[in-house]
């Protein structure tokens, strides 16, 4: 094989890889992705819910539900409560909301509704194409020492 040969077809590789690998990165860049966050601040015992769009495109949002969890035993049963009853009443926000990217909403929900239910709650967030996110962490954010950290679930 002449170097011309080995050239040519080092070119053409780096040419395939390359517009594969732009191909992904315009694909990743239509797709929606929000990151949900509880967020428990210790001492206080509050909760936040924090959405954020991560993603390259506007997401506009309908609505958030709660999942609370009322049997444990075999099968599971979770209730759905609608957001208007967890989150403080100076606090709620009106959907429909749309998130451009990099930006983000969040709202305190009540401490008597909320209290002691860290383990047993699960969030749904849905957008306007009837997409459902049911994806979220939890942090707890420690005010006292600055902390932001992962919780841990009980068993």
């Amino acid at each position: 094989m002449e170097l011309k040969d080995f050239l040519t077809l080092v070119i053409a590789t780096w040419g395939a890889v390359l517009s594969t690998i732009l191909g992904l990165h315009e694909l990743r860049k239509e797709k929606s992705r929000l990151l949900i966050v509880l967020e428990l601040v210790a001492f206080c015992d509050q909760m936040r819910l924090i959405i954020h769009n991560t993603g390259f495109q506007p997401v506009t949002i309908t609505g958030v539900t709660f999942e609370l969890l009322i049997r444990e035993n075999n099968p599971e049963m979770w209730e759905t409560v609608r957001h208007v009853y967890l989150f403080k009443d100076n606090n709620i926000i009106d959907f429909p909301v749309t998130l451009l990217p990099g930006s983000s909403i969040s709202s305190d929900l009540h401490n008597t509704q909320v209290y002691g239910i860290q383990d047993k709650i699960r969030v749904v967030v849905k957008d306007i194409h009837g997409k459902e996110y049911k994806e979220f962490k939890k942090y707890v954010l420690d005010e006292k020492i600055g902390l932001y950290y992962p919780y841990e679930e009980k068993k």
